[in-house]
This record gives structure tokens, sequence and C-alpha cells, in this order.
């Protein structure tokens, strides 16, 4: 964990490591969240890196209330959006063939099996597939 000082301005100086680790550069607005006693200082992007961000929010709203659907977007911007290039397009289509799986989960598959990632999911395509922690889901009564 990194420190800094409030200055007498009530500023204070982004380290290096975390501006360069988060992409953060000079000029740069961020958005400041106040949650659970924390103060959470959240680079804004540009919207085309925003795709599914609006949905995911807004479903967990909707579900979970706004402190939830805060704290998911707090998690979601701690995500990196990964190129779909040539050789990730090949992989994918290859899991495609291979586990009958629809075009945007076989892409969800290749791009975790490229980061070694674990997927988390409730649909069932990915239930029988290697490192996929599957919950099946709970019918609301």
């Amino acid at each position: 964990m990194i420190s800094v000082t409030v200055s007498s301005k009530y500023q204070v100086v982004i380290p290096k490591s975390v501006r360069e680790s988060m992409g953060i550069v000079s000029g740069q607005k961020i958005q400041i969240l106040t949650y659970q006693n924390r103060i959470e200082l959240i680079p804004i992007k540009p919207m085309k890196e925003m795709r599914g961000f609006l949905e995911v929010f807004k479903r967990v709203m909707r579900q979970r209330g706004e402190d939830m659907a805060l704290e998911a977007a707090a998690h979601m911007e701690q995500g990196k959006v990964i190129l779909l290039d040539a050789v990730l397009a090949i992989d994918a289509a290859v899991y495609d063939l291979k586990y009958k799986l629809p075009l945007a989960d076989s892409i969800i598959y290749a791009t975790a099996r490229k980061f070694s990632a674990m997927i988390w999911a409730q649909n069932t395509d990915f239930k029988a597939l290697s490192n996929v922690k599957y919950f099946q889901k709970v019918k609301a009564t």
C-alpha cells in the first residue's frame, strides 16, 4: 500500500507507479467517489473504452442497489481492455468449433486462456470448460 500526504491546499500527488499502472496522463480527468468511508479516484476513460460498462452498472443497480453498482463499477475500472487481434480471433474460432460455443463466449474463453484468467460464470456454455467457476443460476422467487 502506498501512502501520500495531503497538502495545505488539499492536493495529493499520485505516485508514478500508480499513474503508470493505471495509464493516467497529465491533464486527464479523474472522478472522485466516496464509498464506505473510502475515497476512490477513478480515471475517466473515453466512451469507446466503456462499452458494456453502462449495461453492467444498470443491471447491478436494478438488482442490488446503487451501493453495489458503484462497487461493481470500481472493480470494473480495474480491468483492462484487450484488443481482439488475429491470433486471439483464431484461438476463439478454434474454441468455437471445439466446444460449440457462441461467438462472444468463444472470444471470452480465448481471452481468459491467453491471460491465464479464471472465468466466473452462470452461463451453461462455460459449465464443462477448464479454468471456469460455474455457478448455477438461482431462480428469483
